[in-house]
Order: C-alpha cells, then structure tokens, then sequence
C-alpha cells in the first residue's frame, strides 16, 4: 500500500479482503467434506447389493475422486472470483477493474463524489472489512467497493479526494 503524501500522485490497489476468500474456502472444504461422509453410507450399501467388480470400496474411490475434482474445481473458482475484482484509487479517479483473461475498466470521477457510507457486520469488524458505498449524482447507482479492508480508512482517502481535501460525511451504517 503506498503511503499519501501532499503534493505527491498516489495510487491504492484493493480487492476483498483475504478474511472473506479463506472464510468462503473454508466453508467449501466443510461442505464438501460433509458431501463425501453423507455418500459413503449409500455406496456401501449399493455396493453391497451389486456382485460385480466394483465393489463398495472402489465405487466409493471413484465417487471420492469425482468429489474431490469437484473440491478442486471449487477451489479455484473461488479464488479467481476473488481475485478477478480490483479497485484502484488514484487522485482523481476510482477505477474498477475486473476480469482475468479479458479484463474490463471502468473510471468514474472522484470529483463529483458526494458522500461515501460504510457499512460492517460483526464479522466485518472483528476482521475489519466492510462495504464503501460511494454516492455520486451523476452515477444512477452506487458504486460499492465490496469486502475492503479498512474500509474507514479507504472512505477517508476517497473523500479527501472531493475538492483537493474537503470535509466530507462518511456515514457509519449497520
């Protein structure tokens, strides 16, 4: 993270926090891993049943790897979901970028910024991240940087950008 200095160009590069990818990956993992305990009862039983040369424990080696190539599908989606989403802060410009192979931007003007609004949950301020939702007139929505860290700090920054440095209201939501 570069550090604002007066006078000085500046440039923040954020995505979601690394709390929201590992909380979402350990939540896979558990699921998965409730899927393959949940599947072994029935394949024994089937296997059980049947007299051929699959029985309950090769059916279930191969359910098991079916799952677990599912598990590391899951893995990467998961990632590149995460990391495919960036926001960029630069003196005059809040861009968005998203993407891995093709990646689209998108710049909206810091300067007709009229308010931001932060919102955290309890998770969010046990792991300090939040939701920066940035209101500008001309936009016909809002432009929400999701899952930041620090978002206090970020809203900060984006509102010292309205006017070269300009009081504005971060308003705190729940």
């Amino acid at each position: 993270m570069n550090s604002e200095k007066p006078g000085k160009k500046y440039r923040y590069v954020l995505r979601q926090s690394i709390v929201v990818l590992v909380t979402n990956l350990l939540v896979a993992e558990c699921i998965v891993g409730i899927t393959s305990l949940i599947l072994r009862i029935p394949i024994k039983n089937f296997g059980d049943q049947i007299d051929t040369i699959y029985s309950s424990e090769n059916l279930y080696l191969i359910v098991s790897g079916v799952v677990q190539l599912f598990n590391v599908g899951l893995i990467i989606f998961l990632t590149l979901k995460w990391s495919s989403t960036q926001y960029i802060i630069k003196p005059k410009d809040l861009i968005l970028q998203t993407g891995i192979l093709k990646i689209k931007e998108t710049v909206y003007s810091a300067e007709r910024i009229e308010s931001t609004n932060v919102s955290q949950g309890i998770w969010s301020r046990i792991w300090n991240y939040g939701n920066v939702r940035i209101f500008n007139p001309l936009l016909k929505t809002d432009l929400i940087l999701r899952k930041i860290s620090n978002p206090y700090f970020y809203a900060e920054i984006i509102n010292k950008q309205k006017n070269n440095g300009a009081a504005m209201l971060i308003r705190r939501s729940q």
